[in-house]
């Protein structure tokens, strides 16, 4: 679509977007079932048959502690509503 101007054109010279997936649990889950159930999907992730099926989609597996998944979230949401709030982007 050579007709639209890129993000730096359009004023965002340092907009980035990054895709995640990610499994979330209810927040009552117990801290045991959320640390069996990251140990395997660490583990899955680590398998050379999962880094090959994403590595097809142009994706890297990345193992993560629930943590720090949190905090990957909650900067994802702090950086969105920044560049809604500061660019007055408004839903039409």
């Amino acid at each position: 679509m050579p007709q639209l101007a890129t993000t730096a054109e359009a004023g965002f010279p340092n907009f980035r977007i990054e895709f995640w997936w990610g499994f979330i649990g209810q927040s009552q889950l117990p801290r045991a079932i959320v640390e069996r159930l990251n140990a395997e999907i660490n583990t899955l992730l680590a398998e050379p048959d999962t880094k090959a099926a994403l590595a097809r989609e142009a994706a890297v597996s990345t193992a993560a502690t629930p943590e720090a998944f949190g905090r990957l979230i909650a900067a994802d949401v702090a950086g969105w509503t920044r560049l809604v709030k500061d660019n007055a982007i408004q839903v039409e």
